[in-house]
């Protein structure tokens, strides 16, 4: 998981640490709860799906941008942030549904290049088995969580 750290952490821990740091594959959003996530995850998204029609990687260039969301995003909100829909997957849950195992096939089955997913709650153990199903996947994954924050 990335995490912001000062450089005397960094320089504190081994060269393995820090490499292992450098190459991780997933990395967490922190929304304020107050804040319709979608908002912040449309521009990501659309960004995404424009980068991939500029990869020079041919491994990428037929992969998803996958969000798995229990909101229904607008297509037509996305499209005015420039979108390349053709790129785009979204796979809708219910939100009483644990995501978990479907953010953990996303992750793995190799054919999403990045796959964005809201979480409510998440353990350091979904952590490290989606670290480990990124590696596998050969994918990046960003996890949208929304927190309760102090007005």
């Amino acid at each position: 998981m990335n995490t912001l750290r000062n450089n005397s952490d960094l320089k504190a821990n081994s060269a393995s640490d820090a490499k292992s740091f450098i190459k991780s594959r997933m990395t967490e959003v922190i929304i304020p709860q107050a804040q319709n996530s979608n908002h912040i995850l449309f521009p990501l998204v659309a960004s995404l799906s424009k980068q991939q029609e500029k990869s020079l990687s041919p491994q990428n260039c037929s992969r998803w941008v996958t969000w798995i969301t229990d909101r229904r995003p607008n297509r037509q909100q996305l499209d005015s942030y420039g979108s390349n829909n053709i790129n785009i997957r979204i796979i809708h849950t219910r939100v009483q549904d644990d995501n978990r195992w479907i953010i953990w096939e996303a992750l793995s089955k190799g054919n999403s290049h990045t796959v964005i997913a809201d979480i409510t709650s998440i353990t350091t153990d979904d952590i490290t088995q989606f670290e480990s199903a990124a590696r596998q996947g050969q994918c990046v994954g960003i996890l949208a969580r929304s927190i309760n924050t102090p007005v």
